[in-house]
């Protein structure tokens, strides 16, 4: 893909931005369930799997924790993946 001056774009680049622009905007915002069930559920490690099943059952109505070894919640988006590929405060905007 190449912008008007032939100069190629990476996909990642468009979709930061439009993530970026979505926050900005308020089109990406937390979902709270309708009602919530009364249950509750632990949910052990916070990588991308972790958090990806705590935002579901947290939609779903149930009370939700999610329990990390390390310092800081992230997993392997945090720990594994170095920062020129993802940034850090991406992490911690998505764990808000």
């Amino acid at each position: 893909t190449l912008n008007l001056e032939d100069i190629p774009v990476a996909i990642k680049t468009v979709e930061q931005a439009i993530a970026d622009k979505a926050y900005e905007t308020g089109h990406i915002r937390p979902y709270p369930p309708e009602r919530k069930t009364g249950k509750r559920v632990a949910v052990i490690g916070s990588g991308p799997a972790g958090m990806s099943a705590a935002q579901q059952l947290g939609r779903a109505g149930h009370d939700v924790h999610v329990y990390e070894r390390e310092s800081r919640p992230g997993g392997l988006m945090r720990y594994g993946i170095p920062d020129f590929k993802i940034e850090k405060h991406y992490i911690d905007r998505r764990i808000e």
